[in-house]
């Protein structure tokens, strides 16, 4: 079977084909989703709502955001920012009253009992510059970092899926946390230094 090409099957949108807009749907269904649930970790009811949200985005205007599109490189360099500003805005517009939402540093839920939208934001933004640092690290630092933070996973249990001495986790996963702080403080940029007293 030939599959066709990112270009092509954006452009064939744009030109308003139906059944080429149900092959669009289908082929980026699973990466949008992906983003919602397992990178911003979003409640289900909300990852469907945006989930449903983004594609019509993509189509409104006559499909300007598609026609934006330069098409060089994968598509899903310029959609991961779209679907990601898309969240950052529901965050902002103040239309979640009740988010669960999972604190990366030691792997334990918050939930926000009627927050703000600008705390909302707050928190999405702190957790979208998590994903983008985690995307610099080896699939290894990340599968340590996922397993120990986001599944809190003992040293034993990351041993026995990763084929390590249990000797080696805690020095392999200290080097792939101090990498991620590494990433992290590049996107944070410099700080400024607090005052003497």
């Amino acid at each position: 079977m030939i599959t066709t090409n990112d270009k092509t099957l954006v452009d064939n949108v744009i030109t308003g084909d139906p059944d080429t807009r149900d092959q669009f749907v289908d082929r980026f269904s699973n990466f949008i989703w992906s983003i919602l649930v397992r990178d911003l970790r979003l409640k289900r009811d909300l990852a469907e709502d945006l989930h449903a949200e983004t594609f019509l985005r993509l189509l409104e205007d006559d499909c300007r955001r598609l026609r934006n599109w330069s098409g060089e490189g994968n598509f899903v360099n310029y959609l991961g920012p779209i679907v990601r500003n898309l969240a950052m805005d529901h965050f902002r517009s103040g239309a979640v009253q009740h988010l669960e939402l999972e604190d990366v540093t030691a792997g334990q839920a918050l939930v926000a009992a009627e927050p703000g939208p600008e705390k909302l934001a707050q928190e999405a933004e702190k957790r979208l510059l998590l994903v983008e640092a985690l995307r610099e690290l080896s699939e290894r630092d990340q599968k340590l970092i996922e397993l120990r933070h986001f599944e809190n996973r003992s040293y034993r249990e990351i041993a026995d899926e990763m084929g390590y001495q249990i000797s080696s986790v805690g020095v392999l996963l200290a080097r792939a946390e101090k990498r991620l702080k590494s990433a992290v403080d590049r996107r944070l940029g410099p700080t400024e230094p607090s005052p003497v007293q």
